[in-house]
């Protein structure tokens, strides 16, 4: 840990805006189109060239038993933290496994259904039209039948994509309401749901000693939609979360690098934080609520106990566990606890009128103080302690034999081939859920034990969770991080099957919902997106699971739908 030397920091926006940025979600549309920006590059660490130079040298300081950094190298080191809490929302909180997994999940689970429209249909992009030709009786007499199929993978797919949606950015649900494909945000959360439970249950409890079989999920809705309940019947009205993962993820990792700023620098302030533009837009956004719902006021330091709570319940926040791990005790309730918004909402006014003292409980950032507050809040609220939650999975996990199968395979980096994401995401939550529930207050106010608090156990679990991606200082392409404990040619194996895999998975997705030829530009991938020994490589996982090259496909105009008469 750092040896608290402190400068005066000039900040300089350029050490510290993400090299990628986000792309532009303002519409449902642009989720649809954005190929799993936001997602799928959180499986990697990027930083810019400077930053990369930057961080080095602290390493390498570090390395030599130097104590004193420059104002840049903290800022850049921040930045490097910054994003390693992005990695670890999205492969250890259970909102973020949820959205990595739903990936691979799309394609797998619908994997029979496209292979039987190649065989029947052919290469036609996108499914999405042909369900409607199917639906306006436009499809051959001889395979009808494929309409419905085309309909079902397409619904499908939009129910997981509406999840994905409204809780990245809940404004954008009032236009998700008009979609012909919606239903209700509690149908989506509910197929959603059904299909991550039965990959799990699939992978680490087949026999089903911790997770239903998702077909009881299914059953629910039926049942909840003839009731008319409200979120789960066609014509629900709108209920829209005041934050969404966005605004959490965003201002959880920002406060995180301020707080690791202010505590290795002399008395940086949110003052200077807000003037310097680090909390404007998303990045501050869940804080700004936190203070209106929370009715709490502004505090001058970064280094207080409300800002303490307000990283607590980002963490609470983004990880429900009603359906995964734990079983759903009122169904006419699920889709909003398991909205990480919506929680943020809820555990924010218990603060306001339940439990105002809790704005100055935090003074240790210690893990009885962690555990003190997910069990008061819990029970305040309603949500339940998630800790008493994920502490059940992982008892299954260490005493199930698929489970501890899995997790030595992790453990080695020698993986069962098939499913590999899923493979190699689980084994990652698992571990960081295993260290997380012997050290939360670490994963939630990691600045303080990156700097006053640590010792060598932190240490090792900062080291332990590194992505396992990165890009490097003089190459945008990705790169497998060497391990100590693991073969670089089994490293290097999984990496080469992740991202084919993660390309298939792209790629099936294009073909599903999206019109026009496949977006082929890979070049958050590889620095060479164009050479034709690559573009090879990426035919030749499509024709490897359906048979065909993508320069087949005949790509369909969307057919005139005929008005109905009012």
């Amino acid at each position: 840990m750092m040896n608290p030397s402190r400068p005066t920091l000039l900040l300089d926006p350029s050490l510290y805006e993400e090299l990628l940025g986000e792309p532009c979600l303002d519409t449902f549309s642009a989720c649809l189109n954005a190929r799993g920006l936001y997602e799928s590059q959180r499986f990697a660490l990027r930083l810019s060239p400077v930053v990369h130079e930057l961080v080095n040298r602290v390493v390498e300081k570090s390395e030599r038993g130097e104590t004193t950094y420059t104002g840049e190298e903290l800022q850049a080191y921040s930045t490097f933290i910054h994003e390693t809490v992005h990695w670890w929302q999205h492969k250890g909180s259970t909102s973020g496994f949820i959205r990595s997994i739903l990936y691979p999940i799309q394609t797998h689970a619908n994997m029979s259904e496209l292979r039987q429209i190649m065989t029947i249909l052919g290469p036609q992009k996108p499914i999405q039209t042909l369900a409607l030709r199917g639906e306006l009786g436009l499809l051959p007499t001889d395979s009808t039948e494929m309409g419905l199929v085309a309909n079902t993978v397409t619904n499908n797919f939009m129910d997981t994509e509406f999840y994905l949606a409204i809780t990245l950015k809940p404004a954008l649900e009032e236009e998700i309401y008009y979609n012909p494909y919606f239903v209700a945000a509690g149908h989506s959360f509910i197929i959603t749901y059904a299909l991550i439970v039965g990959a799990i249950r699939e992978l680490i409890d087949p026999n089903g000693s911790l997770f239903p079989d998702p077909k009881i999920l299914v059953d629910n809705l039926a049942q909840l939609a003839d009731r008319k309940v409200r979120g789960y019947h066609y014509g629900s009205e709108i209920i829209r979360a005041p934050v969404g993962l966005l605004d959490l993820y965003e201002g959880q990792a920002r406060f995180i690098q301020l707080q690791f700023l202010a505590l290795r620098s002399d008395g940086l302030t949110i003052a200077d934080a807000k003037k310097s533009g680090m909390l404007d837009g998303v990045y501050g956004a869940a804080f700004r609520a936190f203070l209106k719902i929370s009715e709490s006021p502004e505090p001058a330091e970064l280094v207080d106990p409300l800002v303490a709570l307000f990283l607590f319940i980002c963490d609470m926040s983004i990880n429900p566990t009603a359906a995964f791990p734990a079983p759903i005790d009122a169904y006419e309730d699920f889709f909003m606890e398991a909205n990480p918004g919506v929680r943020f909402a809820i555990l924010c006014k218990a603060v306001a009128s339940e439990a105002p003292e809790l704005r100055t409980f935090v003074k240790n950032y210690s893990s009885q103080e962690y555990r003190a507050l997910a069990q008061r809040l819990g029970a305040l609220t309603g949500l339940g302690n998630h800790m008493d939650d994920l502490n059940k999975l992982w008892h299954h996990a260490s005493v199930n034999r698929e489970s501890a199968s899995l997790i030595e395979q992790h453990k080695s980096f020698r993986f069962t081939p098939n499913n590999i994401v899923l493979r190699v995401l689980t084994g990652e939550f698992l571990m960081f859920l295993s260290d997380r529930l012997e050290a939360p207050e670490f994963f939630c106010w990691t600045a303080y034990w990156l700097t006053k608090g640590g010792g060598e156990r932190q240490r090792e679990f900062w080291l332990r969770h590194q992505s396992l991606f990165s890009d490097k200082a003089d190459d945008g392409a990705l790169f497998a991080r060497k391990h100590p404990e693991r073969n670089e040619d089994d490293v290097l194996e999984v990496f080469n099957q992740f991202f084919a895999a993660i390309i298939l998975y792209d790629l099936s997705k294009q073909w599903v919902l999206n019109s026009g030829t496949f977006n082929l530009d890979y070049s958050w991938l590889t620095s060479s997106p164009n050479d034709p020994e690559f573009m090879e490589r990426v035919n030749g996982v499509f024709r490897k699971n359906f048979g065909v090259d993508l320069c087949e496909f005949k790509l369909l105009d969307r057919p005139p739908v005929p008005k109905t008469e009012a």
